[in-house]
Parts: C-alpha cells; sequence; structure tokens
C-alpha cells in the first residue's frame, strides 16, 4: 500500500497538470492568440489610415491647381449652350484676323451617344486675303471656349488694288505703284461643347432633366 502511494500521487500530479493546462493555459493562450490577431488588424488600420491621410494631406495641398483647373475645364466646355457668348468669341476671332464680318449659322445641340456632353455645330461664312483667313483659323483653334474646326473651304473671290503716287517737286515727276489684293470667300465648320445633355429643341438650358428635377423634388418636401 505504502509502495502505491508514490505512483498515485505521481498520477494524481500529472491530471492535475493536465487539467491546469486544460482550463487555465488552453483559454489564456487562445485569449492571447486573439488579442494577437486584434493587433494586427488594428496596425494594418492604422496603416490604412495614415495612408489616406497622407492622401488627403496631398490633395489639400493641390486644391488650389485643382480647382484652377476644373475652373478651366468649365470654361472651355460649359454647363450651357450659351450661344450669345459663343457668337460673341467667333466675331472677336474674327475683328482680330481682319476678315469681313461673318456670317454665323448654329444648328440645334445634339447630345453625343454614350457621353456626357452635346455638340453644337457652327457655320461660318466670311472672305478675307489669305493670311487674313489663316490668322482667322488659328484664332478658331486657339479659343477659351474648346473648338473643333471640321472643315474649311476657301474660294476666289474679288480682287482690290491700291495705288499709291509719290510725286517729286524738283524734276516734276510722279512714280505710281499698284498693289493688288486677293479676296477670297472662306467657309469654315466648327464644333462647341456643352455638358448640358438635355440641350436641344424643347429643352431649358442648364442641368439633365433628372439632375434638374431633384431640387425641385426636395423643395416639394
Amino acid at each position: 500500500m505504502n509502495k502505491r502511494a508514490p505512483l498515485i500521487a505521481a498520477v494524481a500530479g500529472v491530471l492535475l497538470a493536465v487539467l491546469v493546462i486544460f482550463f487555465l493555459v488552453m483559454p489564456k493562450r487562445a485569449q492571447v492568440s486573439e488579442k494577437q490577431d486584434e493587433l494586427d488588424q488594428a496596425e494594418q488600420q492604422e496603416t490604412s489610415l495614415q495612408l489616406t491621410l497622407a492622401q488627403l494631406e496631398a490633395a489639400r495641398e493641390d486644391a488650389p491647381v485643382t480647382n484652377e483647373k476644373i475652373r478651366q475645364i468649365g470654361t472651355m466646355i460649359p454647363p450651357t449652350e450659351d450661344q450669345p457668348g459663343m457668337i460673341l468669341l467667333l466675331q472677336s476671332a474674327a475683328d482680330r484676323a481682319g476678315v469681313d464680318p461673318l456670317s454665323i449659322s448654329t444648328a440645334n445641340p445634339v447630345a453625343a451617344e454614350g457621353a456626357e456632353y452635346s455638340t453644337v455645330i457652327v457655320t461660318l461664312d466670311t472672305s478675307g486675303t489669305y493670311f487674313a483667313l489663316e490668322e482667322f483659323l488659328y484664332n478658331l483653334e486657339t479659343l477659351p471656349r474648346a473648338a473643333k474646326v471640321t472643315s474649311v473651304s476657301l474660294t476666289g473671290g474679288t480682287t482690290t488694288a491700291a495705288t499709291t503716287e509719290e510725286t517729286t517737286t524738283e524734276e516734276t515727276a510722279t512714280d505710281t505703284t499698284t498693289a493688288t489684293t486677293a479676296e477670297l470667300t472662306g467657309q469654315f465648320t466648327v464644333e462647341f461643347f456643352t455638358t448640358d445633355i438635355s440641350a436641344g429643341p424643347n429643352s431649358v438650358p442648364g442641368p439633365s432633366e433628372d439632375a434638374a428635377a431633384e431640387p425641385a423634388t426636395e423643395g416639394g418636401a
């Protein structure tokens, strides 16, 4: 009986150790593993937040440049057709080139298929020298508002002559110089653009119908 006592005590100690490991150590180990996962997730989230913060700070620093680009794009492709402003730009381009008064014909805006803009086709008829019409074409391509010249047609027109007389008193002689200038007739087809996809016959200038309906719904509420 006394010889078995140490064996029983040893077995009981082993069982007690197993029970301690099972009920105390293993749960703690699981908790430590769970906390480690939470720590890893928190570190990943912190890294993501730091990246987002850096992006926001960079966006804040670039805000003036971005706003200027948005303003330029809004000028180049306005939110409405703005036909009066468009005609003023064309007339100014003609005046700077020194061509004869323009004849301007505008078509109804057409919404581009699958795109968020409308196209306005304008036909221009004018006359002037070759170099004046060339400068006018350059002015069209460099307007503040985006414009695309799709066709140019030049035909022969009238010819004007300018005479200059130089008189020498002592010899009583007169020199006459005649300069001839050829006038050409030019026809240009130009496309302008607007982000208003509801532009055209029977449409209200401004945002599209869906966008325009939202404020009215909110106001009614």
